[in-house]
């Protein structure tokens, strides 16, 4: 997963400034790509920054078997929801890193215009 999601990147890291200095397309409109990647990573890497206490980012707040699902407790304290989803407070990180692109504030964007 992780050589998709570089892969991708580096794609709009190239072609995004190709389009909009060279085309010249998009004449006043400002652009900006986002590493989510990089968001999830520095997540990971440093999970006392961003998790409740005890933080953990290896198991799910969805655990499920043939005889049903739990959920655990201290759920602010999970990155993972299940293992697909981000957990809500992985989700407020996402969305705050957000915020700051369309700021122009993020170190996890690339910004054009």
């Amino acid at each position: 997963m992780w050589e998709a999601v570089t892969t991708a990147n580096s794609i709009y890291k190239y072609k995004t400034p190709f389009e909009v200095l060279v085309h010249k397309r998009y004449p006043g409109a400002n652009f900006a790509v986002m590493d989510m990647y990089s968001v999830l990573e520095d997540v990971y890497n440093n999970p006392d920054q961003y998790l409740a206490s005890p933080a953990n980012v290896t198991d799910f707040i969805d655990q499920c078997n043939s005889h049903g699902c739990t959920r655990l407790p201290n759920q602010d304290s999970f990155m993972w929801f299940n293992s697909l989803h981000p957990s809500i407070k992985t989700d407020s990180i996402i969305a705050k890193r957000c915020v700051e692109v369309f700021k122009e504030e993020s170190k996890y964007a690339d910004y054009w215009s």
